[in-house]
Parts: structure tokens; C-alpha cells; sequence
């Protein structure tokens, strides 16, 4: 403020103590990538208890579901010192925007409501025992009142037999502007609610309102437009204690990012399950999934490897094609706006057994997944058939 010329050095005080988080996380950020909505993305942690000697407690926190869509689990956990444990981070993919009384409504929902809030159903049950308790006092005390005697029922109340007196003229006009003057009344309320209502829309603040809940919201596009997508950066709190016994030290606590992206629907299958059913072991079997894009711009398929023994492949499986390949310019000319592509699905079970994968195909901008299942079986060769029996 006054230049160079009079800028001085200041120097401040202070402390700070680091100690080491006895809790190791393999990962602190967790980007999750673009997913279409109403899809589903999983991602694992591995939290240990590096301590040698102390048992620690953590427990972790999220955003409301309705607003973050991300699921934990375990969210508490006890580790003894040198133990794992794999936490599973879920995130389901909806376009959520909170509103000004979004905060309000949950809270009710989740705090307020004893099926859902252990700590205040609990708290409702000892209010209730102390109101039994007194009334039972109370009881008691008026029972000695009154000498022990019961107290005497109530007389029961005389119905009133008699017919309402039939109104004048002047009082029908009396009684009818009364209700005009009520509906009035009411409807100047119901205005009144609506200006209310309009103007807390107006000076809503979106981002504050996450910040509270440590998170931030970016848009781009027009929520009605193909290219619509929304992305959330959270910070999770995760706090640990000590545990000896029956006593819990002061809780810590570290922190885990998460980024999550929700785009619209550009990827459509034509089938989310491919259940191959009953196959013979060592035999093969294969399925077509049609796989169309529906946004205005090609798309360079990409999948996620399937696992080498699940019993599931991709015949002519999809790859990273590099720039000025032949083949590039085939994909991309085959799969524009609203064209459809064939993939072949092929289960080849190498065990008697149940097989679940869930195959996953993306591009830059979004990702579908598809469910496959299948059980390998024995089979027999009949003596009196010349075909194959599956059991």
C-alpha cells in the first residue's frame, strides 16, 4: 500500500505440531472419471493400521446420498496395529442440484426420523420412559390425595339433541362475506408463501451451501442439452481414535478427495444384462451387444480388461488406435451420431461354477456398463442321444 520504498519485513510467532497418521491410505484423491447417468462406478481403498502396538477406531463421514450419490463401505471400522482393511467407495451417477430448503428437507428426513437416526431413536425412547415415569408419579400422588379411592369416571357428555336455529337473511350475507373475507385471507397467504419461496431461490447461494458440506459443484452446457454434465469435487472426513479397552482418546482426523463427473446418456445399449445361462465346461458360447452412440460427435471405444479367468471375453476386443492409422479413420467413420455397433460378448467357463463380470465401455467424454453371467456345468455324452445333455 505504500511502495517499495517503505516495505518492511514482518515476522510472526507460531507453532505447529506434525505427528505421523497411524493410518496409511492407499490413495488420498480419487477421480472418478465421466459417467453416464444413472450408472454406477465403483473404486477400492486400502486403509492400514501401520501402529505396532495401538488399536485404532475410524469412522467416515459422506455428504447426503441425494446430493453426493456416493456410498461407503464399511463406514466404521476397528484395526488392530500391522491390519488391513478394503473399503469400497461407490459412486451412483444422477444430476442432483440443491435447492434452498434441499438442506432443510434432509435434514428432516435423516436426523429427525427414528428409523433412520439410531442415536435419535434412542433419545425418544428415554424421553418416553421419563414421561411414563411421571405419569405413573403423578398418578400416585393423586391417588394419595384422595385417600386411595380411584378417581371417579367421568360423567358421560349429554348429546345436545337440539336443531341449529335456522340463520336470517342478514346472517347467510354475514356468514358468506365472512368466507369471502377467509378465502381472501388465504390466498393473499398463499401469495405471500410464493414471493418468499421466489426470493429465496433468488439469493440461494449453491456454492456456500456446499461448502458447508465440503463440497463444490461445476456445470457446463444447458441442463437440457445433450452436453449437460456436472462435476463435484468432495472432501471426506475421516476421523480415528485410539481404542484401549473401553476408552476412546480424542479423535483425529484426515481426509480423503473425491471428483466425480456425471455427463448425459451418449453410450446406449440395447441389453444391461447377458446372462449366458448353463454351459458345458471347456465349450464356448456367444452373445451380440449392439452399442449405439447418440451424441453428435464420433467416439473412440475404449473397455476396461475383463479378467483372465472370469470366463468372459470380447471377441476383437477394442484398442487404442494412435493417429494416422488406417483403422482410426474406419472407427471413426462407423460410428457417428445415432450409428450402431455389434461388440461379441463370448463366455468360456473353465470351472463348474458361477461367473459375474460387468463389462465396461468408455470413451473420453462418457462410459457405459453391461452385466454378464453365466454357470459352467458338467455335461454327458448320452449312449441313446446323439446330442450333448447339460446337468
Amino acid at each position: 500500500m505504500t511502495g517499495n520504498l517503505a516495505a518492511r519485513d514482518t515476522k510472526l510467532s507460531y507453532r505447529a505440531e506434525v505427528v505421523r497418521c497411524p493410518l496409511h491410505f492407499s490413495i488420498h484423491k480419487i477421480e472418478i472419471p465421466a459417467i453416464q447417468v444413472n450408472e454406477k462406478f465403483d473404486a477400492n481403498i486400502t486403509i492400514t493400521n501401520v501402529s505396532k502396538h495401538n488399536t485404532y477406531v475410524f469412522e467416515s463421514f459422506l455428504p447426503y446420498y441425494e446430493i453426493s450419490g456416493l456410498k461407503m463401505t464399511p463406514m466404521v471400522q476397528r484395526l488392530a496395529p500391522g491390519k488391513s482393511v478394503d473399503v469400497i467407495l461407490e459412486y451412483n451417477s444422477f444430476f442432483k442440484k440443491i435447492g434452498p430448503l434441499t438442506l432443510q428437507e434432509l435434514y428432516e428426513k435423516y436426523e429427525k426420523d427414528p428409523n433412520k437416526n439410531f442415536a435419535y431413536r434412542m433419545k425418544l425412547r428415554e424421553e418416553e420412559k421419563l414421561r411414563q415415569i411421571e405419569e405413573e408419579k403423578k398418578k400416585e400422588e393423586d391417588s394419595k390425595a384422595k385417600g386411595g379411592k380411584k378417581p371417579a369416571a367421568p360423567a358421560a357428555e349429554k348429546k345436545d339433541t337440539k336443531k341449529a336455529p335456522k340463520l336470517t337473511k342478514q346472517q347467510e350475507k354475514e356468514l358468506e362475506e365472512e368466507n369471502k373475507r377467509q378465502e381472501e385471507l388465504q390466498r393473499q397467504k398463499e401469495e405471500e408463501e410464493r414471493q418468499q419461496q421466489l426470493e429465496l431461490e433468488r439469493n440461494f447461494d449453491v456454492n456456500g451451501e456446499l461448502k458447508k458440506l465440503g463440497g463444490k459443484i461445476y456445470e457446463f452446457g444447458q441442463p437440457d442439452s445433450s452436453e449437460y454434465s456436472q462435476h463435484y469435487e468432495w472432501v471426506l472426513p475421516f476421523y480415528f481414535s485410539q481404542k484401549s479397552g473401553d476408552d476412546v482418546g480424542e479423535p483425529n482426523v484426515t481426509y480423503l478427495q473425491v471428483s466425480t463427473a456425471t455427463v448425459t446418456k451418449r453410450l446406449v445399449v440395447n441389453r444391461d444384462v447377458i446372462d449366458f445361462g448353463e454351459m458345458a465346461v471347456g465349450f464356448k458360447r456367444v452373445e451380440e451387444l449392439q452399442l449405439t452412440n447418440s451424441s453428435d460427435q464420433a467416439a473412440d471405444l475404449r473397455m476396461e480388461m475383463l479378467p483372465l479367468f472370469g470366463g468372459f471375453s470380447i471377441i476383437g476386443a477394442l484398442r487404442t488406435v494412435e493417429v494416422g492409422n488406417l483403422l482410426l479413420v474406419y472407427r471413426i467413420l462407423t460410428l457417428f451420431s445415432g450409428r450402431t455397433k455389434a461388440i461379441l460378448v463370448q463366455f468360456e467357463p473353465h470351472a463348474q461354477q458361477k461367473f459375474e463380470e460387468t463389462l465396461t465401455i468408455f470413451t473420453k467424454t462418457s462410459s457405459v456398463s453391461v452385466k454378464l453371467r453365466g454357470s459352467g456345468v458338467k455335461f454327458i455324452k448320452s449312449h441313446f442321444f446323439s446330442n450333448l445333455i447339460f446337468v
